[in-house]
């Protein structure tokens, strides 16, 4: 579609889903028509209520339920499709499970984690270190997400959307994500200080791909 064809959509009208939102070989190649090597796969609403879950074997069997879909997603090419794969951090012990469970598999690079409280701790808790200690042995990235979400219960997402981004516009950044627009994480250096034990994770978004960074896509087409 050209940007005019967008532009006289009706808003009010659903549309088709577009098959590459669910069919691998759509996406691949959708990619190609759009000059995508490679793309880093993510879940999104399923993220975002994930952490929510207070029982551990519930949150392990949806975690492994998601990591098996994703795999399967991705085996219609493993080089140009990457995944992150979720943990159920409700239990370090199931967590730490899983993560060894997925690193068998090409597909995944990395691990999806929000910048929330679990189990009342941030990502900067002890309760953290094996799962960094792992992460480094097996050669996966922490993909942290750059803001906490719309369903988090601490301070930083109470409130109506517009009204969360007004607020955290107004804090100050701290190292590991202690306020400003994207509390929790971020692009700069100063915020992955919380894996200062473990300086091999390095930035917390790289490299995720085959070779670094290796997504071609101009700044229009993204």
């Amino acid at each position: 579609m050209t940007w005019d064809d967008v532009g006289a959509l009706d808003a009010k009208v659903r549309h088709a889903m577009n098959p590459g939102a669910y069919d691998p070989r759509a996406r691949l190649a959708d990619m190609d028509k759009m000059g995508v090597d490679q793309a880093f796969l993510y879940p999104t609403w399923f993220a975002e209520g994930f952490p929510l879950i207070s029982d551990p074997d519930t949150a392990n069997a949806l975690a492994r339920a998601y990591n098996d879909w994703i795999a399967d997603f991705c085996a219609a090419d493993p080089r140009r499709l990457c995944a992150a794969a979720m943990l159920p951090l409700q239990d370090m012990d199931l967590a730490l499970a899983e993560l060894r469970r997925v690193a068998g598999n090409a597909s995944f690079r990395g691990v999806f984690i929000r910048p929330m409280f679990v189990r009342d701790g941030y990502l900067t808790d002890p309760y953290y270190d094996p799962l960094w200690a792992e992460m480094e042995r097996l050669g996966l990235v922490a993909a942290v997400h750059p803001t906490p979400g719309l369903w988090n219960p601490e301070w930083t997402s109470h409130g109506p959307f517009a009204e969360k981004v007004k607020n955290r516009s107004g804090q100050t950044p701290l190292p590991a994500g202690g306020g400003g627009p994207f509390s929790g994480g971020g692009a700069g250096l100063a915020s992955t200080s919380f894996f200062t034990a473990f300086p091999q994770l390095g930035h917390p978004m790289a490299p995720i791909l085959s070779a670094g960074w290796t997504i071609t896509c101009s700044l229009r087409r993204c």
